[in-house]
């Protein structure tokens, strides 16, 4: 079938276009467009063409369109594309000499096809300052790139994956699927110490098997019991238990080396500590292992690279430590320690912060819902439902509290969230002649499409806590009586998008999105992403209108307040993501005590990115 064909049916399929019926093919043209860019690299004649004929669109509207976007082309693409960011934090540390010297490696300028099939385009700020100088080349990230290391680079891109290269790659991926494969023996290693695994003593002397998968099973004076799979992102320690002998402890870490799971914890409230830390890194110095929470460094003991973690079962992990003059060489390579360590906050710096709203349900997993439910996550929705043993709240209760917060928006502007919202509550729908939509409605939107130079903390709040956002933009619907929300990311913020993609799933299957939410029968309210496309100037309030209803991002003069018109003609809630996303916290806290975190007219604290 055709491409664009197949693309437009899935979209007007989306639940968005059943409860808000009658919109136009226009506002399939987004998705469209961003589909068609990732799959040829550019909007091809055929495609573009297909396009118009599909959505019944005028073509100069749709030239239109693309031109208006960074993210879009309509000039063919090279067949490895790497963006350099141009960003603030970026261009001071050097690239505008990683430009040039890409240029020279590959003999074409900006933009241009070189060919060698490289093309490189310049992009605006990525989000990720804290990498400054970064590349991207596919879906991954490079940090800290220096211009000496371009060649090497652009050599490996035009080998393919960075395995030795593509015939290397597919014989390693024959060898994985071939019958038996298991068996192939790929390291020998001696047991002297297992945790957590059970009959751990009788472990003890056996030879272990590890093959390239990273499953280890008992091979020598063993019975070829499975142990688990390798751990590849683990570092283990020694240390002196209180009746003075020795233990092992681990860490499991996150590709930024942040503590995601313990083994056999030297200290129970130290563990407790970590598992309720905002972000507690991993820190390794002159071979002792420490991990650091907020302003203060805790050494936990001395590195031991014998020692590999394994998962077991149900997402349980045990240690193995081995004898022999291999082991260290060897599991060194396959545990994967960061040889990129991170530099530690000054505590001077941190020490006066008070992180009350990235506090806010801390340790949990972004992936996992049921993390964020028992770290309080949804609570302050079932609140104001009455399921927690009080009565159902009234949307101008929701709003006292709101308004009592002190509450303004993080946007920028600082309007006063609690007047915006009551101002959506009192809106009237109007329905003019030319709306595709009829219905008596009201919307809402998140936006986080954040463009200055050095701001990340859209991307952060949603990467790390994708449902206290979505928490939030549930509680506003409730109070203005909103039926659907528009979570309106940048393009850019792909980890993002996918982790806030998967909230929105979890959170649909767990009944707080969709129809009768909680089971309460007639409480409907769901969210669709939608994706900026480069428009810096699609942060202003109309200009974001248009570009989620498919149309150029312009900021529109004089125009009518987005609560009486505002997306597809519906009274329209506009809040930064960082405003949604204090509003749990607020119900769970209560407005007083919010507005007593901040000054006389702006309660609780801000977010700033430091690049």
């Amino acid at each position: 079938p055709d491409v664009v064909e197949a693309i437009y049916n899935r979209e007007k399929r989306k639940d968005i276009y059943a409860v808000i019926s009658g919109l136009g093919p226009r506002a399939y043209l987004p998705r469209v467009l961003h589909e068609v860019q990732s799959i040829f690299g550019y909007i091809t004649p055929e495609a573009f063409s297909n396009i118009v004929s599909s959505l019944g669109l005028d073509p100069t509207d749709v030239i239109k369109v693309i031109t208006s976007y960074r993210e879009f082309s309509a000039d063919p693409s090279g067949d490895i594309i790497i963006y350099i960011c141009k960003g603030t934090a970026c261009f001071l540390r050097g690239q505008p000499h990683i430009s040039r010297t890409l240029s020279a490696v590959i003999g074409a300028d900006r933009g241009q096809v070189a060919d060698c099939g490289i093309q490189y385009i310049e992009m605006d700020c990525f989000g990720v300052c804290h990498m400054a100088p970064v590349v991207k080349a596919g879906d991954t990230f490079i940090p800290s790139v220096d211009p000496d290391s371009i060649p090497r680079l652009v050599e490996q891109l035009l080998k393919g994956v960075s395995y030795e290269n593509r015939v290397s790659f597919l014989n390693r991926i024959k060898r994985v699927l071939t019958r038996g494969h298991k068996r192939i023996l790929k390291k020998k290693l001696t047991i002297t110490g297992a945790i957590n695994l059970g009959n751990e003593k009788e472990l003890i002397g056996c030879g272990v098997a590890i093959d390239a998968n990273g499953n280890l099973t008992l091979a020598q004076n063993g019975d070829g019991r499975e142990l688990g799979k390798l751990v590849s992102r683990s570092v283990s320690f020694e240390y002196v238990t209180a009746s003075g002998a020795r233990s092992i402890g681990s860490l499991i870490m996150d590709e930024a080396n942040q503590v995601t799971a313990v083994v056999n914890f030297p200290n129970i409230a130290l563990e407790e500590a970590v598992k309720h830390t905002m972000k507690p890194l991993v820190v390794i110095r002159d071979h002792v292992v420490a991990v650091r929470m907020e302003n203060e460094v805790y050494e936990l003991g001395e590195i031991n690279s014998n020692t590999v973690v394994v998962e077991i079962r149900d997402g349980d992990n045990g240690s193995i430590t081995f004898d022999g003059p291999n082991a260290r060489a060897v599991l060194e390579e396959e545990r994967g320690i960061p040889t990129r360590r991170h530099e530690e906050e000054d505590p001077e710096f941190i020490k006066k912060q008070d992180r009350i709203l990235l506090g806010f349900a801390a340790g949990v997993d972004p992936d996992n819902i049921d993390s964020y439910i028992e770290h309080g996550g949804y609570q302050a929705l079932k609140t104001i439902l009455g399921l927690n043993g009080g009565k159902r709240w009234t949307s101008e209760e929701i709003m006292t509290q709101i308004k009592e917060s002190n509450l303004r928006g993080r946007g920028g502007a600082g309007f006063p969230t609690g007047r915006k919202w009551e101002g959506l509550y009192r809106a009237v729908v109007t329905v003019d002649s030319k709306d595709e939509n009829k219905d008596s409605i009201k919307l809402i939107v998140a936006n986080g499409d954040e463009g200055d130079p050095g701001a990340f903390m859209d991307r952060t709040l949603i990467q790390e806590k994708p449902h206290l956002l979505i928490e939030g933009m549930i509680i506003a619907a409730l109070a203005i009586n909103a039926r659907y929300g528009v979570i309106y990311v940048r393009k850019e913020y792909e980890d993002a998008v996918r982790r806030i993609e998967n909230a929105l799933f979890q959170a649909r299957r767990r009944g707080f999105l969709g129809k009768n939410i909680c089971g309460i029968e007639g409480l409907d309210f769901d969210l669709e992403i939608r994706l900026g496309a480069g428009a810096f100037v699609a942060g202003e309030k109309r200009a974001i209108m248009r570009a989620i209803e498919g149309k150029p991002a312009e900021p529109t003069l004089k125009a009518i307040s987005n609560s009486r018109r505002g997306l597809w003609g519906k009274p329209t809630l506009l809040n930064n993501v960082e405003t949604f996303a204090n509003v749990p916290l607020i119900i769970q806290r209560g407005g007083r005590w919010f507005k007593r975190q901040g000054y006389k007219n702006s309660g609780g604290t801000k977010i700033f990115s430091v690049a």
